[in-house]
């Protein structure tokens, strides 16, 4: 035993331990967590960046579209004089308005100030041609004798050089359909499709480079997390080593040891080896009581009165016509339990047992059959009014003390039942008769005694 104390301080706490592994678990998990956030968030922002560039480059081809648009519908008016394509043209330049919002949503989405330069190039070159385009519009008007009231204010605003108004029509149409088609008005058309490359150059420059840095984090993030993992399985082995080697090891040869009634090894955890100390006291002590352990098989543990199996010893050793068997049963014991609890049961047990013993003689047998069911053996009496008032008075004082038992126990009361016995009775007829008395007393008021 001592060697066994001594290995109570070598031993691992199993409590330490658990913490320890616990917390250091509970932080890797933490960490695990944020890492696990800070991944998704930057994967949506890697997501975020790759779409906003698909939208830039969409709006800045709407920009090449729109003015575009602005070319064929000059370019057709020039050629047919149908007014259907200047209302189509002022359609995109007042409604649609392809380029302008285009410019707008690529200019608030990015601040590199060189994709803002580009687009701002390229938006006034487009208002260049637009100037352009409106004064061959007013050509066509005026070759085709048009009402200029019925066009724009700023075709209404455009005035013709001098020269040109003294062209023919077929002339000023010739002239319109040039000023579109010329190499100047190619070279700001190649001007404007330049600088919307250039634009698009710079957007994807800065998306490679955000991308890229954020695949960067992307990967060390990952590294983290794989890294969290790992140690979250050593953690995790670590836990399964302890408890195999401090608990399930020792506690399978334990097992064996018990089954061979043999002292336990301590070994393993502390709390383990506490155990093992405790068991070994245990069965050191039960080796040394075996005299107690005979006396207990005729006795009742809890109350230290005799059991149902010393009862039956001592009815088979007494003379049964000159003995009373008095039955007893605690009165509403169930109602007890059930709003006291089973330990406030138990105490009253025993309560019922002390005032049995201290109201009933010395040599008369108490015992407790089971349950709330008590039965007093008393030798050496006959069925005389004497003796039946003798009982009935030890009944009465027993259920006095009952009712006054101090605060700590609940009011009790008992009902019993009283038979003598005769000649010719066993012990089942004694106790069947008094049975009959003790159900009798329970069905008439309880917390009385009656005789057979």
């Amino acid at each position: 035993m001592e060697k066994a104390s001594e290995k109570i301080t070598k031993g691992i706490s199993l409590r330490r331990m658990s913490v320890i592994l616990g917390a250091v678990f509970l932080v890797v998990s933490v960490l695990l967590l944020v890492f696990t956030i800070l991944t998704m968030g930057q994967f949506r922002l890697t997501e975020k960046n790759a779409r906003d560039y698909i939208i830039w480059q969409q709006n800045t081809g709407l920009l090449q579209a729109g003015s575009d648009e602005l070319t064929y519908d000059a370019r057709a008016f020039s050629v047919t004089g149908d007014k259907r394509y200047v209302e189509a043209y002022f359609k995109e330049v007042n409604e649609t308005r392809r380029r302008d919002k285009a410019l707008e949503t690529v200019k608030e989405a990015v601040s590199d100030s060189g994709v803002h330069m580009h687009l701002d190039n390229a938006m006034q070159t487009s208002v260049t041609l637009m100037n352009i385009e409106y004064y061959s519009m007013r050509l066509v008007i005026d070759a085709m004798n048009y009402n200029i009231t019925e066009f724009p204010d700023v075709l209404q605003a455009v005035e013709l050089d001098p020269e040109d108004e003294l062209l023919s029509p077929g002339e000023k149409m010739q002239l319109a359909e040039n000023m579109v088609i010329d190499e100047s008005y190619h070279w700001y058309k190649n001007l404007i499709e330049d600088e919307l490359k250039q634009c698009v150059n710079l957007l994807a420059e800065s998306t490679e480079v955000t991308i890229s840095d954020s695949f960067e984090t992307l990967r060390f993030l990952f590294i983290l997390q794989v890294i969290m993992i790992f140690v979250i399985l050593i953690i995790i082995a670590l836990l399964i080593m302890v408890i195999w080697s401090q608990v399930i090891r020792p506690m399978i040869q334990a097992v064996d040891e018990m089954t061979g009634r043999k002292f336990l090894t301590p070994h393993g955890a502390k709390e383990f080896i506490l155990l093992v100390n405790a068991y070994n006291k245990m069965f050191e002590d039960q080796r040394s009581q075996r005299d107690m352990l005979k006396f207990e098989a005729t006795h009742d543990v809890m109350t230290g009165l005799i059991n149902r199996a010393g009862f039956y010893k001592i009815c088979a050793k007494s003379d049964l016509s000159t003995t009373a068997i008095i039955m007893i049963d605690i009165d509403d014991f169930k109602n007890i339990n059930d709003k006291h609890g089973h330990d406030v049961g138990d105490k009253a047990l025993v309560h019922v047992a002390n005032e049995l013993k201290k109201n009933f003689r010395s040599n008369d047998k108490i015992c407790r059959l089971g349950g709330d069911e008590f039965v007093v053996v008393m030798n050496g009496v006959e069925d005389t009014e004497g003796f039946r008032r003798i009982i009935a008075e030890k009944v009465a004082k027993v259920n006095n003390g009952l009712l006054n038992g101090g605060s700590e126990n609940p009011d009790l009361s008992i009902s019993c039942g009283v038979a003598f016995g005769t000649a010719e009775d066993t012990t089942e007829s004694i106790m069947k008769k008094a049975d009959k008395q003790l159900y009798y007393v329970k069905n008439n008021g309880k917390q009385n005694v009656a005789f057979a």
